[in-house]
């Protein structure tokens, strides 16, 4: 396994993000495509400030405190309806969230997974994030 740490830092030296990935072959790190798609994804995680890599990782309590501040709503829904609405609820929380989930900056059709997934495709590699963090000092 390979790993490459990509970064963004904002213009004025306030704003900073790294993001660790890994692939098979470390010459994967060198292409000009895989390093310009891990800078776009640290300009996102710097734009679009998630909280976790994964929806594995989210706050069980965070997001019980989403689905209580939605009772009202949820009870005057029938058992179907119910879990239609918490399945979208889920889905928003996780886009507003999860870095995996979140559109991407540069292209919001895409999720920030889908643009991985496409670069994997081309490069014909497994590339994945294990990790990310944003430094913001404003």
């Amino acid at each position: 396994m390979a790993g490459y740490i990509a970064s963004y830092f904002h213009h004025d030296g306030t704003l900073a993000a790294v993001v660790e990935f890994q692939c098979a072959e470390a010459s994967t790190t060198g292409l000009a495509d895989f390093v310009a798609v891990a800078r776009d994804v640290a300009l996102h995680v710097a734009v679009a400030n998630p909280t976790w890599l994964s929806g594995q990782e989210v706050d069980a309590g965070l997001w019980n405190r989403e689905v209580t501040a939605r009772r009202e709503d949820l009870a005057q829904l029938n058992e179907a309806g119910q879990e239609r609405f918490l399945a979208d609820l889920r889905r928003q929380f996780e886009r507003r969230y999860v870095l995996l989930r979140q559109p991407f900056a540069k292209d919001d059709k895409k999720t920030v997974e889908e643009v991985l997934e496409l670069l994997s495709q081309r490069l014909k590699e497994r590339i994945t994030i294990v990790k990310f963090a944003r430094f913001d000092i404003r």
